[in-house]
């Protein structure tokens, strides 16, 4: 889990149409610049994309696990999750996630 410190705050979920986006077939990834107080890691998996809560909450788990390290001051990222990303093991999960995060603009 990422520390509360590191977690994205809710007023930080309005990403401006300049943001960043790279896109994968379970992941959607948005990049933007924030303001410091405003900057962190999110994820969101719909109820519709995972429909049982235990498995939402582990892929959210697995996800934010694997984002810890992305804190970076004045910069926002948010993960979407797509239907499907409950079933990727771990393995694959990282690999898209890295590959995902390598296409986005330097930081």
């Amino acid at each position: 889990m990422v520390p509360k410190r590191l977690r994205l705050p809710r007023e930080g979920f309005r990403a401006p149409k300049t943001a960043k986006r790279a896109v994968s077939s379970h992941i959607s990834l948005v990049f933007y610049p924030s303001e410091p107080k405003l900057s962190g890691v999110a994820v969101v998996l719909p109820k519709k994309a995972v429909p049982q809560a235990v498995d939402r909450h582990k892929a959210k788990r697995r996800l934010l696990s694997l984002m810890r390290s992305w804190k970076v001051p004045g910069m926002a990222v948010i993960a979407y999750g797509r239907h499907g990303i409950d079933s990727l093991p771990f393995k694959e999960l990282k690999e898209e996630l890295d590959s995902l995060y390598a296409r986005l603009p330097a930081r």
